[in-house]
C-alpha cells in the first residue's frame, strides 16, 4: 500500500458529528470525514506517523456505534490525520456502509439535495 500521495477512491461525507478513540490515547478525536474506505480525524500536539497502524472505535453522542476497527495512517496534513480501515470484519464492513449512507442521508435532508 502506498502511503501519503495516493488517490481517494471513494466518496467522503463531513461527520463532525462523529468522534474517534484511539487505542492508547487518553482522549477522542473530532473526526473530519468518513467513507467505506477509511476516516480522516483531527489531530493536535499528538503527531501519529504515515504507515502507523491504530485501532480504533468510532462514537457518536449515543456511544460506540463501532468498536475495535484497524486503520493504517496513509495521509496526514493540515490537521487532519487519514486512515485506511484494515482487516474489517463482514459486521465491521457493513456498520460502516450502513454509517455512510445514513450520514449521507442526514446531509441530503438538511441540504434539501
Amino acid at each position: 500500500m502506498v502511503v501519503g500521495k495516493e488517490r481517494r477512491r471513494a466518496y467522503r461525507i463531513y461527520v463532525p458529528e462523529l468522534r474517534v478513540r484511539v487505542a492508547g490515547y487518553e482522549y477522542d478525536f473530532k473526526a473530519w470525514d468518513l467513507s467505506i474506505l477509511g476516516i480522516g480525524f483531527m489531530y493536535g500536539a499528538n503527531p501519529f506517523r504515515l504507515a502507523q497502524i491504530l485501532r480504533m472505535d468510532l462514537l457518536e453522542h449515543s456511544g460506540i456505534i463501532l468498536s475495535g476497527v484497524d486503520a493504517i495512517v496513509s495521509r496526514m496534513g493540515a490537521g487532519v490525520v487519514g486512515c485506511a480501515f484494515l482487516r474489517l470484519q463482514a459486521s465491521q464492513q457493513s456498520a460502516v456502509e450502513a454509517l455512510v449512507l445514513r450520514m449521507q442521508a442526514e446531509r441530503i435532508a438538511q441540504t434539501g439535495a
